[in-house]
């Protein structure tokens, strides 16, 4: 009896916690929702901690989005256009723009748009980006 009361209780918690598991699709989205107010707060660290640090490219993003927060007053939205995938690896298709002028200066604000693609693979540490294809777009304007 004790076994099959210990049976049901393990389903009854494997049943509520695959009905409480994130949404693979929702939560790399999310990584783009906390890049884009990284930008706008600007909190260059929080933008840097989305990214994969091991990724080839990433460095350099990082530093780029840096530049660019500290630098300019930041307005960032996101429309997604395709979002493919698995619960490891999601593809990522996003019309991005970024509004941004320089900080310190009532200037006029200029745009940038672009339609991204992004991969964000599921590390440990929860998603993060792995590559986008256009790293230029994070950087300020030269």
């Amino acid at each position: 009896m004790r076994a099959i009361e210990l049976s049901a209780i393990l389903a009854l918690f494997l049943a509520a916690r695959a009905a409480t598991a994130a949404d693979p699709a929702a939560d790399a989205l999310a990584v783009l929702s906390r890049m884009a107010e990284s930008l706008a707060e600007p909190n260059p660290r929080r933008f840097q901690r989305q990214l994969s640090p091991d990724a080839a490219g990433m460095p350099a993003l990082a530093e780029s989005a840096q530049a660019l927060a500290q630098q300019y007053e930041v307005i960032s939205s996101v429309e997604i256009l395709r979002n493919t995938g698995d619960t490891s690896r999601r593809e990522i298709q996003a019309d991005w723009t970024l509004r941004f002028r320089l900080r310190d200066f009532e200037s006029a604000f200029q745009q940038r748009r672009r339609v991204l693609k992004l991969v964000l693979i599921r590390t440990p540490r929860g998603w993060k980006l792995q590559s986008v294809d256009h790293p230029p777009f994070f950087a300020p304007p030269l």
